[in-house]
């Protein structure tokens, strides 16, 4: 009985360790523990699988990120070069990387070139995964088990069949689905505390609860979800625009295509609680070298997600904070949707 009162608690945090535990067996391995050979007159650079937790973009290039990214207690932080990518801050990253050696680089000094980005985990995959470990052993010493790998998961063992094994993070396979979604902009007479506080109080009005908000290249960005039971969702994002006031984007993803006048509805109640600029103000300079394919990729996942929200809505919790996630890095990538 006590175990079952557990799961009902304690499912969503269980759910979440098993998911971290899954992707740090990914990411553990790849961790370097040395750095790929340099480039010769006769062999090609050596592309090295290697993982690392993003610690800072320190500058915006016109075709790319110029990132540091801890790579471990033996390699430690190196410089990075992204190129038509912006890696999620704190998060950690699966990528595929060659030395790139003076002349020439960025920097004069030594700089790993990022080949291929293959995934990403947030930045409490190892917290989770240790827990997860310790609950395994745990129930493995229970059971009279040597090691954890005939134990079945908790969740499992407490009767939550239904475990979703979501991207480990965001390399998993998925589904072909055509995103449904709708997008506006909207210029306020605020700053963009204002507009994130105010959309707040207009989610909490709607019976709705919301993640965030996030810090995104500058910008601030806040996940609104609407009331348990319908899988649509709203992000409202916030940049300064250059004199005054902000400039605010909104978008919705959903199931049903009628669902998707939550965008009007949300631009209008931000727009007469906070105040338009007039008609000629205009976003922030867009910049459009940005990877279009992994947009489209994290749209088509986020569907995915939306589809499995619908089918089993005891996975609520959460599914929507696997989308949350995907929103966030979508919005790195595009610069708050410039």
């Amino acid at each position: 009985m006590l175990k079952k009162i557990e799961a009902l608690f304690f499912s969503g945090r269980w759910r979440r360790d098993e998911q971290a535990w899954r992707a740090w067996q990914e990411i553990e391995p790849a961790i370097p523990t040395r750095l790929p050979e340099p480039w010769s007159e006769i062999d090609p650079p050596e592309v090295m699988r290697m993982a690392g937790r993003v610690i800072r973009i320190y500058q915006h290039a016109r075709r790319g990120s110029k990132t540091l990214v801890d790579f471990g207690p033996v390699v430690g932080t190196q410089d990075t070069w992204w190129e038509d990518a912006r890696p999620p801050i704190g998060h950690w990253v699966l990528v595929h990387a060659h030395l790139w050696l003076p002349p020439g680089t960025h920097s004069e000094r030594q700089v790993l070139w990022v080949d291929h980005w293959e995934s990403w985990a947030s930045g409490d995959v190892p917290t989770r995964a240790r827990r997860h470990q310790r609950r395994m052993e745990k129930e493995a010493a229970r059971q009279g088990i040597a090691g954890v790998g005939g134990v079945q998961s908790p969740i499992l063992d407490a009767g939550h069949a239904g475990v979703h094994d979501l991207p480990q993070p965001a390399s998993a396979a998925t589904r072909s689905v055509e995103p449904l979604f709708r997008t506006t902009g909207i210029a306020v007479d605020a700053e963009m505390e204002q507009v994130l506080s105010t959309a707040g109080e207009i989610a909490a009005g709607m019976g709705a609860r919301t993640y965030g908000p996030a810090e995104a290249d500058g910008g601030r960005l806040l996940v609104i979800w609407p009331v348990v039971g319908e899988p649509t969702f709203a992000s409202v994002t916030a940049r300064p625009m250059r004199e005054r006031g902000a400039w605010v984007g909104v978008s919705v993803q959903s199931l049903r295509i009628e669902a998707l006048d939550l965008v009007d509805e949300l631009a209008e109640m931000l727009r007469s609680q906070l105040g338009a600029l007039g008609s000629g103000a205009s976003p922030p300079e867009r910049v459009l070298d940005y990877d279009r394919g992994e947009t489209r990729r994290l749209e088509s996942e986020i569907q995915n997600l939306l589809e499995e929200m619908s089918a089993d809505p005891a996975a609520w919790e959460y599914l929507s904070r696997a989308i949350y996630e995907r929103e966030v890095l979508f919005q790195y990538l595009t610069k708050l949707g410039a």
